[in-house]
């Protein structure tokens, strides 16, 4: 303090000898950006296996018809078109001593475990009582893993306020999601190849019988379905590592953008406000459409691989296919700083449209098939970093036009948007194949079966490639307007902190006048959430690297 006492550290600033000056340049460690990215992992390591492999699992393994293992999987999406957003909205409404968001991660990290774990289990049912059973399973693990996915994904806005340390702990969680991908992708390929032999289950026919069914008894279970479960064991301990990783990694932050008495307003009065939002309007269709060309693509390929080419080593396609990704999420995050999240996705989406169109006259020759999946990989990776890259931009914008910060209620809608394109691809893959001759545990498919899957691979995602370009085009947020609304958004947040540390310097004014213990103590016992600086170099979490007295 200017009169000569000791200067008292306060929970969220610092005092300098004239008025305080926000520091805007506190950039985010590398460590956290690591345990941040880490924590990414449990929604890709489940939800792409899952989206690669439970049309062959539920077809093949369980055997369930193609209408209900269709069924399965759209009303399960649709559970979570209602669920989403009371989440979004219940995140956005609760805080608790512990903080905001990762408390949530907490609660969800045992009940996705449990619920994956057992999707992957074949119970003793008839065909009806296996439909309801996957029904319930597969809408419990959908609800806790939104629990868990949709404050971590709004986490990204209370780790640093500035928009290059959130687009690279965005970049840092791309990479470890598709890291996750492949881990789930390549983990499943292999425990699948040593539990059922190098070509049994690639080739159905191996336990065929006189009959042309396969040899496997009532009761006795699939030698593939070890392997499932092996796998789903594996997967439970990989979550609760990330979940230990991204708890003790990182700090979540209080932002001071807004104020802390801001209107709670009704759940649908808040959704009315957000679609009412042009960006984010738009931002959501561009979401909802390069997913679906994503995933119409990685849900396909497994399939595809094995009917439509008659390729015998289709695991090793698919590792190729996941493994170039993410070696290439580095490439696009580059090539996205120096050009622009706008141009970088468009050039990404111009060239995936001659690449998919490829998959439609392939043949089925390795060096023909590994150079074309590596291309498709490259191009894949942009379309998991692009459309997230975008989500903050659009919420800063939001919280600039309205005053409020409605994050996680914003997050909802794109993980919505997420897992229903892949309740949409996957249904509609299933029914198609149903209708044009795929007859589920038979030895061999009609030469039908191979063209729908060439469709789905190629046409289809094309098709949604097409939308989300003008969707893109329509999309108004560019470098410029990001770079007006972070000027506008730290001047709004030196304000508030101005503000707050008057009230502060008031307090301790009277305190000291008063005879009163010093504000230290009650600033010492401020809740850990709570680690901002203003002035003097602060690292990203919370301490001093030079302090003044």
């Amino acid at each position: 303090m200017s009169n000569g006492t000791k200067d008292e550290k306060l929970p969220l600033l610092r005092q300098s000898s004239s008025q305080p000056v926000f520091e805007e340049r506190s950039e985010l460690k590398t460590r956290s950006k690591i345990c941040y990215g880490i924590g990414g992992i449990p929604f890709t390591l489940t939800v792409n296996v899952i989206g690669i492999y439970i049309s062959l699992f539920l077809l093949e393994i369980a055997m369930i018809r193609p209408a209900f293992a269709s069924a399965i999987v759209f009303f399960g999406k649709a559970w979570e078109a209602v669920v989403n957003p009371v989440i979004g909205m219940t995140i956005d409404r609760v805080e608790t001593r512990f903080g905001k968001l990762k408390p949530w991660l907490v609660f969800a990290t045992p009940c996705i475990i449990l619920t994956y774990f057992f999707l992957w289990f074949v119970p003793d049912f008839s065909e009806e009582g296996k439909l309801v059973y996957y029904l319930i399973l597969y809408c419990a693990f959908q609800s806790f893993l939104s629990s868990y996915h949709l404050p971590y994904v709004a986490l990204t806005m209370l780790l640093s306020p500035e928009q290059k340390d959130r687009d690279s702990a965005t970049a840092y969680r791309m990479l470890c999601e598709v890291f996750g991908t492949v881990i789930g992708g390549v983990l499943m390929a292999q425990l699948l190849a040593l539990q059922t032999g190098d070509d049994s289950f690639t080739d159905p026919c191996a336990y065929e019988n006189a009959t042309g069914r396969p040899t496997i008894a009532p009761g006795e279970r699939h030698p593939a379905a070890v392997a499932f479960m092996t796998s789903a064991g594996i997967v439970g301990g990989v979550i609760a590592i990330c979940c230990i990783v991204v708890q003790i990694g990182t700090t979540e932050k209080k932002d001071f953008v807004v104020e802390d008495n801001e209107i709670k307003e009704p759940i649908f009065k808040s959704i009315k406000r957000v679609f009412t939002h042009w960006p984010y309007i738009i931002s959501v269709f561009f979401f909802l459409c390069t997913v679906l060309a994503l995933i119409t693509i990685l849900g396909n390929m497994t399939l595809f691989y094995i009917y439509a080419l008659q390729f015998s080593e289709f695991e090793y396609a698919i590792i190729v296919l996941l493994v170039t990704a993410l070696v290439f999420v580095p490439v696009w995050q580059f090539v996205l700083l120096k050009l622009g999240k706008k141009k970088t996705i468009g050039i990404a989406l111009i060239l995936l449209i001659p690449t998919s169109a490829s998959l439609l006259v392939i043949g089925s020759a390795p060096e023909v098939v590994y150079p074309v999946t590596a291309a498709l990989g490259s191009l894949l990776s942009a379309l998991f970093l692009c459309p997230w890259s975008m989500a903050p931009d659009v919420m800063d914008d939001f919280t600039l036009t309205t005053g409020l910060k409605r994050d996680a209620l914003m997050v909802s809608f794109y993980v919505f948007a997420n897992k229903l394109s892949i309740g949409i691809t996957l249904g509609i893959s299933t029914l198609l194949l149903g209708v044009y001759g795929y007859e589920t545990g038979a030895c061999s498919q009609p030469e039908s079966v191979g063209w729908v899957l060439r469709i789905l691979v190629s046409v289809v995602p094309m098709t949604f490639t097409i939308l989300a370009m003008l969707f893109l085009w329509l999309y108004p947020i560019t470098e410029l307007r990001r770079s007006e609304t972070r000027a506008k958004l730290a001047e709004r947040r030196r304000s508030s902190l101005s503000a707050l540390y008057r009230n502060r310097n008031k307090a301790s004014s009277s305190r000291l006048s008063s005879s009163e213990p010093p504000l230290q103590e009650e600033a010492d016992s401020s809740p850990p959430d709570v680690k901002f600086s203003i002035a003097g170099r602060r690292d990203s979490d919370g301490n001093n690297e030079n302090s003044s007295s």
